[in-house]
């Protein structure tokens, strides 16, 4: 049986590692817009981040803290998790790592805390400027998750945040849209030392995993889905979903050269 039974993994050890002091924390409110996006639910709407100079906590504020489901126009059904964190980002300077929320709809009994060092985006800085509120901006390009993004950062704000994973440019960044349109977001309100009773920590529940774990973790499930119903096959192997009966297969681990965390580090050991 692929499923064991397994308790929600409370982070309490995380958070005593990760806790910001309780200094001056500053707080941005940012309107997100997502089109097509399989949680655009939750994702659109008010978006907040909380930071120090060495921390970060980024919140959907949208994010149904019950579980949405039922059929949409055409009979496709949907199921969409709750989650009591807002599918929150945690970010740590000192630690070099960034904690996050994750939902796999096939197993949507549980979120999972996923950790890894902070990605490294390459950003090229440009010489357009933007105001916003008030606020002198720089416009820098970079690509991160498959997407490139325009995005407006404050030098005047001198730290590396940004909404969601964005990070890394000399300045906080206030907006930011990808070149396929499909997510932005625009700065709502900005505060210093806000009053807000707010712990900047991890998030504290779920499964976790680190994101190799995570992939396996998705691979093998989807694995034994094929060996329970069958699929069907696909020529070329590509992105996209496969049908049987009333199940909906993701088919990221069909194409070709694909080999599974577990599988790659094999081959690793056995070069010379």
């Amino acid at each position: 049986m692929f499923m064991r039974d397994i308790a929600i993994i409370s982070v309490l050890v995380l958070s005593a590692i990760f806790v910001d002091a309780q200094r001056d924390i500053y707080k941005v409110e940012y309107l997100c817009t997502s089109k097509g996006l399989s949680a655009s639910r939750g994702y659109s709407g008010l978006n907040t981040l909380y930071f120090t100079d060495t921390t970060s906590l980024y919140i959907h504020n949208e994010w149904p803290n019950k579980a949405i489901y039922g059929d949409e126009q055409g009979g496709v059904f949907y199921y969409f998790p709750a989650d009591d964190d807002g599918m929150s980002v945690y970010i740590n300077l000192v630690q070099n790592q960034i904690v996050w929320k994750e939902f796999y709809k096939k197993v949507p009994k549980y979120n999972y805390i996923l950790y890894d060092t902070i990605p490294q985006i390459v950003w090229q800085i440009t010489e357009e400027t933007m105001t916003i509120d008030g606020i002198e901006t720089i416009k820098a390009e970079g690509r991160f998750g498959g997407r490139m993004y325009s995005a407006w950062f404050a030098p005047s704000i001198p730290v590396p945040y940004g909404p969601y994973k964005l990070n890394g440019l000399p300045g906080l960044i206030l907006a930011a849209i990808s070149k396929d349109g499909k997510i932005s977001w625009r700065l709502k309100s900005y505060e210093t030392n806000t009053s807000d009773i707010y712990e900047i920590s991890p998030p504290k529940s779920g499964m976790l995993m680190n994101t190799e774990e995570f992939e396996q973790f998705q691979y093998d499930h989807t694995k034994m889905l094929e060996a329970k119903y069958g699929t069907l096959s696909l020529d070329p192997p590509i992105e996209g979903e496969l049908e049987k009966g009333k199940y909906l297969f993701y088919t990221k681990f069909k194409q070709k050269g694909y080999k599974p965390p577990n599988e790659r580090k094999k081959i690793k050991e056995m070069k010379p």
